[in-house]
């Protein structure tokens, strides 16, 4: 029976362990590109002229992103409220290049992405 209780405490120490491990590694920047490529990939009728528009929005949005978090010791209600002006400033970009229809489409992937466009 002790084998067993010391088993799963090991077993919850592990885990534990494997949860902080990811999030520990989230990358903020890495998720702005990777939210830029799902945008482009996923917009089929986009033009040349606006994928470009896009490609630099995202490139000035990562940069503002990894200023953000490299000036900060972590996580706090402050850092939040600054990536969601920084997130509010992207969305109006791209609501002045996309047409109506074109930004409804990009909402949707934003929020089926699980990031939800905040700062809308």
């Amino acid at each position: 029976m002790n084998a067993l209780k010391v088993t799963m405490f090991l077993a919850l120490i592990y885990l534990g362990y494997q949860s902080e491990a990811q999030r520990g590694s989230f990358d903020p920047v890495a998720r702005v590109s990777e939210e830029k490529q799902n945008v482009l990939e996923n917009m089929e009728d986009l033009t040349e002229d606006q994928q470009v528009v896009i490609d630099k929005i995202y490139e000035d949005h990562a940069l503002k992103v990894q200023e953000l978090t490299a000036s900060t010791d972590g996580p706090s209600p402050e850092m939040r409220e600054k990536m969601m002006k920084i997130r509010k400033e992207k969305n109006e970009l791209m609501k002045d290049l996309l047409s109506e229809a074109q930004y409804q489409k990009y909402e949707q992937l934003i929020a089926e992405n699980g990031r939800g466009p905040r700062g809308k």
